[in-house]
């Protein structure tokens, strides 16, 4: 896909949308869309609203603008994992320091309610 006009193309075909439904989820104009997918042979290029619109439509992470402008992939998967796993580790550290303070808190509150065995 070397050119806006097929990744266009690709993003309808992947919504499993025609050029007509995909239109009308962008809020535009069928002759809009087909006039820019590569079988249109015209080598228009959207308008930056044309684009934006898209982009809102689909509103998925694997159809960024950046993808869509420029062809260059999105940020890969395992950035993603690497930095769910990191807010993973800090949850859990907090968990664990969370449990730790409630463990004293309890002892503590059990030696105030025990009678005094002097």
């Amino acid at each position: 896909m070397n050119s806006i006009n097929e990744r266009l193309a690709y993003i309808i075909k992947r919504e499993g949308h025609t050029v007509s439904s995909f239109a009308k989820k962008c809020g535009l104009p069928d002759p809009t869309i087909r006039n820019l997918l590569p079988s249109a042979k015209t080598n228009r290029r959207p308008s930056y609203d044309i684009i934006v619109a898209i982009i809102a439509a689909v509103d998925q992470p694997w159809c960024d603008a950046n993808w869509f402008v420029l062809g260059e992939q999105p940020a890969s998967e395992s950035t993603d994992a690497k930095k769910l796993l990191k807010i993973i580790d800090d949850q859990q550290k907090t968990i664990n320091e969370l449990q730790r303070k409630n463990g004293e808190l309890t002892d503590r509150l059990l030696s105030l309610l025990q009678p005094d065995n002097r």
